[in-house]
């Protein structure tokens, strides 16, 4: 199947791009699982079954093949971390998720707002630099290319791309 002439093939490309995406609903409904488990356990499949089986996520990932999956994922597992006491962790993925897609940025107001309150000031700086260490990660093939700069304006630009209500669902 990754043979050369394989790859020729615009439907296996289009399925191999999707495949992560996928993979990000299916680790997104085992995130959701796993959590109401500890809440609420006889509602655990059924919150299992709305993440996994819903009609907009399947449509819009292995359709459409839209790149929200990984970042609802990030954004998903920054909320259960935060929730759980570790606002390092959380702050770390909330920063890869806003690193895969814009749409994590609004959150990260409110997760240092909530992390102020919940941990105080102390933990609060830690988490954030917990952030700026991935961000740096992340961004650091980048710079030794010497493109650190046009990479982190992109992260920052990017947001005004499409400054509509909606594209015919790309919003």
């Amino acid at each position: 199947a990754l043979s050369p002439a394989a790859l020729g093939n615009d439907w296996l490309l289009d399925f191999l791009i999707r495949v992560p995406f996928v993979l990000s609903n299916l680790l997104l409904a085992l995130l959701v699982y796993l959590e109401v488990l500890r809440f609420a356990p006889r509602a655990a499949n059924l919150a299992l079954a709305l993440v996994a089986f819903n009609p907009a996520l399947i449509f819009a990932t292995a359709y459409w093949g839209q790149a929200d999956a990984p970042c609802a994922l990030l954004i998903a597992a920054s909320l259960v971390a935060l929730v759980r006491g570790r606002p390092e962790w959380a702050w770390a993925a909330l920063t890869a998720a806003a690193l895969v897609k814009p749409f994590a940025y609004p959150i990260a107001p409110l997760m240092a707002f909530e992390t102020a309150r919940r941990f105080g000031t102390r933990r609060t700086l830690r988490a954030a630099v917990a952030s700026l260490a991935v961000g740096c990660i992340a961004l650091l093939p980048f710079a030794q290319a010497g493109r650190g700069l046009d990479a982190l304006q992109s992260l920052v630009t990017q947001i005004d791309a499409m400054p509509y209500i909606s594209v015919n669902a790309h919003n």
